[in-house]
């Protein structure tokens, strides 16, 4: 089997095949690998408090974000779990947040309504009424966990061929 592209999902693909015995060849036109969507993101570990509940993003996120902690743990990935605050400024914004507060509460995303004051703890720069303090999101180095990925991949017999 062959996989077109050496980014994080080819790669996290590979791996999977590899691992479960199959012969797979990974073609990477770039002369490394995770050059593009993988080595340019932001690196956020999202927590998907905006996703609509029963959406296979909201279904998939809770799941995601354990796994790749995991994964980032068991790996020694460089990764920490921050959280952030959705702060908002006007009355307007203040219902807005309520509604995203449901929907991250029925998603089962770890998250809170703050005071502008604990917002100030967590971030002293933070101004605003209040603060959805959203605790699962985070940073990784994704070019890291491609890196892991093609690893393990060729560890149990896949095959990666950069500059193809």
């Amino acid at each position: 089997m062959v996989v077109i592209g050496g980014g994080i999902v080819g790669l996290a693909i590979t791996r999977e095949l590899a691992t479960r015995g199959m012969e797979v060849t990974v073609l990477e036109k770039e002369g490394k690998l995770a050059r593009h969507q993988t080595g340019r993101n932001s690196g956020v570990i999202h927590a998907g408090p905006y996703y609509k509940p029963g959406s296979l993003k909201a279904r998939l996120r809770k799941e995601g974000n354990h796994l790749l902690v995991k994964f980032a743990k068991e790996h020694n990935i460089a990764h920490q779990i921050t959280g952030k605050l959705l702060i908002a400024n006007t009355d307007g914004e203040v219902d807005r947040l309520q509604l995203i507060a449901e929907q991250a509460r029925t998603n089962g995303v770890p998250s809170a309504i703050i005071d502008s004051a604990r917002s100030r703890e967590l971030e002293p720069h933070a101004t605003g009424l209040t603060a959805l303090h959203v605790e699962s999101t985070g940073s990784i180095d994704y070019v890291a966990v491609a890196h892991k990925f093609a690893s393990l991949a060729e560890q149990t017999g896949g095959e990666l061929i950069v500059g193809a």
